[in-house]
């Protein structure tokens, strides 16, 4: 949906009322990403450095 158009195509495809729930199916899996991103690189990041910790040998 990075269209500026793609708005209007829907309201005309779908009609008022279904465009809200049309774009709304559509923008989820997008704000799920971006909420997740973050935590989900925060567990690579810790996991990583665990196994780095694990590698080394202690002083």
């Amino acid at each position: 949906m990075s269209s500026l158009a793609s708005p209007s195509l829907l309201a005309d495809r779908y009609g008022s009322t279904g465009y809200a729930t049309v774009a709304g199916t559509l923008a989820t899996p997008v704000t799920l990403a971006k909420a997740g991103g973050p935590l989900g690189a925060a567990c690579v990041l810790a996991t990583a450095g665990v196994l780095a910790r694990a590698a080394t040998a202690p002083p």
